[in-house]
């Protein structure tokens, strides 16, 4: 999984239907908008990839997160938010802080910014 692909993966977050009886976090998650973003030969790696065990893992560490920040969960969006602060579009607009990439240590409060829109939380 790579930063690009998961770039502002926060805004393909949705609350599943109220018909779905057990939501799982693939329910959560706009699968089909996230391939269209990419075009080109990958489209079925990331519909493959989008229906395992460790895509989905990835997504319920953002759902549900652990009581203690996890420091994997920390870098990985960290790393995501330096690399959209290098973006030329972003230098126009704030940037998001990476306390655990520019100090080496982990924040008590782990990820500083949003892993999931509030409305999504479970």
């Amino acid at each position: 999984l790579t930063l690009s692909r998961t770039a502002k993966y926060q805004e393909l977050m949705l609350v599943p239907s109220a018909d779905i009886r057990q939501p799982s976090a693939l329910d959560f998650f706009d699968d089909k908008k996230w391939m269209a973003r990419f075009s080109g030969g990958c489209n079925s790696w990331l519909e493959m990839f989008a229906s395992t065990q460790t895509f989905t893992q990835w997504l319920e560490q953002r759902l549900a997160p652990a009581e203690r920040p996890q420091l994997d969960v920390v870098f990985f969006n960290e790393a995501i938010d330096a690399k959209q602060n290098r973006a030329t579009k972003s230098k126009l607009f704030a940037k998001q802080a990476t306390p655990l990439l520019s100090t080496g240590t982990m924040p008590p409060t782990g990820y500083t910014g949003l892993l999931v829109p509030t409305a999504v939380r479970t």
